[in-house]
């Protein structure tokens, strides 16, 4: 999760959540709008959002289960899904002659290359199964939608290919 991340409108009663998914319906086509627990519009997207990587993390075997997965989404103007990121992760086996898995993910605004930045206008974090109890995954399901400019998009995208230093957007 990122380290500074302000919240704009938070929700977790059945009216709030209604109300976003009304405003925001196309979103139903990636998140299943029964099960979510919290609904979010976080702060306008900024180079540390941009260069944030979503993580999967679990753990399997007889006496664990965790699962926590992070999607991320490019959206446009019709919270239409322009690009999915790429998660990096890990998952720990319990089990006799089993390794671990790691895999490695990709920077939110490197997904920009693949996408045309001036149609983006949100970045739309879904997180499942953070709360843990007992080394079991209980549940957990957050949408956070952060409003992005493609001036701000941009900019950052122009600093990463010419090799310098990131602005603060």
């Amino acid at each position: 999760m990122m380290s500074n991340e302000t919240v704009q409108w938070t929700a977790s009663d059945e009216f709030g959540k209604r109300s976003f998914f009304a405003l925001y319906d196309a979103l139903g086509e990636v998140v299943d709008v029964g099960s979510v627990e919290d609904v979010e519009i976080g702060a306008d997207v900024d180079a540390e959002l941009l260069e944030y990587v979503p993580r999967d993390e679990g753990a399997t075997g007889s006496r664990v289960g965790i699962d926590k997965t992070e999607r991320v989404y490019v959206l446009g103007d019709a919270q239409d899904v322009l690009a999915e990121v790429k998660a990096g992760g890990y998952c720990g086996h319990n089990e006799a002659h089993s390794d671990d898995e790691s895999w490695t993910g990709e920077m939110i605004g490197e997904t920009l290359l693949r996408v045309d930045i001036e149609a983006v206008r949100y970045v739309l974090i879904v997180r499942k199964g953070y709360k843990v109890r007992d080394h079991y995954s209980v549940g957990g399901y957050k949408v956070t939608l952060h409003p992005a400019a493609p001036s701000v998009l941009a900019e950052w995208l122009a600093a990463k290919q010419s090799g310098s230093v990131c602005p603060e957007v």
